[in-house]
């Protein structure tokens, strides 16, 4: 076997091994309508206080609503959440809603414009699950006219706003 192929082979595994996290399948990301209704699959139940705290600003991080910043399955409990802004599409405590679609979809943009920036191996274990998780569990929760709302918000440089300016001056 050659060096590329153990090393593409490896970057494969590694993927894989991040869609688990303490040996149980990752769940479905947590996506709410407008009105706190469940658009995702997911099981885990939500109160009505959390669906308020979640529907106002309160609970906000960079890209979701979070039901445990100081709580997170990546951290010590008690301290706040350790994990970089794209660790939220990985996270159980994560909350989707349309208020931040905009900037998840902003988010998707730069994963695509990652994958000219480095090989298809690499940008899968960089980025792959977020882009999955973001495509395939959060965007197509919602409706279409909501995405393309989302989209003009995100392309009129809205979403820019929400994101630390330290990002986009990295991706820049």
């Amino acid at each position: 076997m050659t060096d590329s192929a153990i090393t593409a082979s490896g970057l494969r595994k590694a993927y894989q091994d991040r869609t688990v996290l303490d040996g149980i399948a990752l769940p479905p990301p947590v996506v709410l309508d407008d009105d706190g209704t469940r658009l995702d699959a997911g099981d885990g139940e939500l109160t009505s206080t959390d669906v308020e705290a979640l529907l106002t600003r309160e609970t906000d991080v960079f890209l979701a609503s979070c039901r445990g910043f100081h709580d997170s399955p990546f951290g010590i409990k008690g301290k706040p959440c350790p994990v970089s802004l794209w660790g939220c599409f990985e996270c159980p405590n994560a909350v989707f809603t349309t208020r931040h679609l905009p900037q998840v979809l902003a988010f998707l943009d730069f994963l695509e414009h990652q994958r000219e920036e480095y090989p298809t191996a690499e940008w899968t274990v960089r980025f792959g699950l977020a882009w999955d998780r973001i495509v395939h569990g959060i965007r197509a929760k919602f409706r279409d006219e909501q995405v393309a709302t989302a989209q003009a918000i995100a392309e009129a440089g809205g979403a820019r706003l929400l994101l630390p300016p330290e990002f986009w001056s990295a991706t820049a």
